[in-house]
């Protein structure tokens, strides 16, 4: 009886951390003006911006690049194409409501970045 206690009392705490996530996945309606200092890599491809904003990490960049500050970690073995999961924080994240076009600012340069829609 108490270990069937203990094992829903394991499922709600679990199910209740599920559930009570405040993270927002970015949508085609959505908007957000957001100062990313920290990011979140799930094993999923999620990134998780400040903890409090979600997007697809291969969200594809489809404008030209003027500064590498941006990419800094790919110096040496640059990617043929260029992903939001692969800008270096400290960026920031705007996106217009009503808008698939995702603008990052970083370190003087602007890049866009296209929203995967369903």
């Amino acid at each position: 009886m108490l270990a069937s206690v203990l094992f829903l009392l394991f499922i709600s705490i679990i199910f209740y951390e599920f559930i009570s996530d405040d993270s927002k996945v970015v949508t085609k309606d959505m908007e957000v003006d957001l100062m990313v200092e920290r990011v979140k890599k799930t094993q999923k491809g999620i990134l998780l911006l400040q903890d409090s904003i979600a997007i697809h990490g291969e969200t594809p960049l489809i404008s030209p690049i003027q500064n590498m500050k941006a990419f800094a970690n790919y110096e040496s073995n640059l990617p043929e194409n260029y992903v939001l999961r692969q800008v270096v924080p400290k960026f920031r994240f705007k996106k217009e409501a009503n808008s698939d076009t995702i603008t990052v600012y970083h370190y003087g340069d602007t890049l866009l970045f296209k929203l995967f829609l369903d």
